[in-house]
């Protein structure tokens, strides 16, 4: 972490090698950035990650719109993230604020974005086709079809509660303390975030709505 943050090329570097591979790192390290050097600092070099990640996608595809609307997300949720654990100034408050807006953004993107089934639609076709090729019956590979709000919930979490801990992890490496374990082992949900929690596993039970069973699972 120290040689990292040692020279701003170097993070960059290795945020653009993850950006594809492991974009929880990615994200992670902008973070990271954004707790040691300030949200400016980390602004710019989210812009020229994804700046640089737009070039390279431009070299090897027709449309960049969606590899740069990824890398935009990516660079920039390091910031949000990195800002988010300034301001809560513990991993216990940070983790509640990040899961409310997780559960908010896959309710927002399931009642008014667009459909997750077509978003997600290549993987799904992939996940079937490995399905057919495994001798599944026809029904098992039908199920599949419905992932698509399932994969959608599970990309937010992802996205956000791994670079979250990551970044949190890192963070107190570099500042040479040792409270990660202390306050990971603390995480919680809380009073309310409980009670969401439990009211949406209870609606799961009993409406098969998409949005209740996205945010459920």
């Amino acid at each position: 972490v120290d040689w990292v943050l040692t020279r701003r090329y170097r993070l960059i570097l290795l945020a653009l090698l993850f950006a594809s591979l492991f974009p929880v790192a990615t994200t992670a390290l902008i973070a990271l950035e954004t707790a040691r050097r300030g949200s400016r600092q980390a602004a710019l070099s989210a812009t020229i990650g994804t700046i640089a990640m737009t070039a390279l996608a431009s070299f090897g595809a027709a449309d960049v719109a969606l590899p740069s609307t990824f890398a935009a997300i990516t660079f920039f949720a390091g910031v949000a993230i990195g800002a988010l654990l300034q301001r809560a100034g513990n991993l216990v408050l940070a983790f509640q604020a990040a899961l409310l807006f997780s559960i908010l953004l896959v309710g927002g993107v399931t009642l008014f974005g667009p459909d997750p089934e077509v978003l997600f639609a290549p993987v799904i076709e992939e996940l079937a086709e490995v399905r057919r090729a495994s001798g599944a019956a026809s029904e098992q590979v039908a199920v599949v079809a419905g992932w698509g709000g399932i994969l959608f919930a599970a990309a937010v979490f992802s996205q956000v509660m791994g670079p979250l801990l990551l970044a949190a992890w890192w963070i107190s490496a570099a500042s040479g303390q040792k409270r990660f374990g202390k306050e990971f082992r603390a995480l919680k949900l809380g009073r309310f975030l409980g009670i969401v929690a439990t009211a949406i596993v209870a609606l799961g039970l009993v409406f098969p709505t998409g949005l209740v069973q996205n945010l459920s699972a």
